[in-house]
């Protein structure tokens, strides 16, 4: 289902839904890296990073844009976060792979 996602969102791909997904890219890898630090199992790093990014990406579409009017809600932005966050992860986790660091 994400790659149909995501195969939807590469059709016409506007700059803010690129800004979208590499933003949740990040956010996500960098919450994994900080769950690596102290230690976290694999699992607690991809439920931490993720469930935080997904809920940071659904608050900005819900309160930001619709709640407070700053913007318009958009399934597609929700979608290329949702996308993005994917990629981070899986980026954190070839990483933690080639290092041989998951406990």
């Amino acid at each position: 289902m994400l790659a149909l996602l995501a195969a939807s969102l590469l059709a016409s791909t506007p700059v803010d839904l690129e800004l979208h997904a590499a933003a949740s890219a990040l956010v996500s890898a960098d919450l994994y890296a900080l769950a690596a630090a102290r230690d976290a199992p694999v699992s607690e790093r991809l439920l931490l990073a993720g469930g935080a990014t997904v809920g940071l990406g659904a608050a900005k579409e819900l309160l930001w844009d619709r709640g407070l009017g700053m913007g318009d809600p958009s399934w597609k932005d929700f979608g290329a976060d949702l996308v993005g966050t994917a990629a981070g992860l899986a980026l954190s986790l070839a990483i933690d792979w080639v290092l041989d660091l998951p406990k």
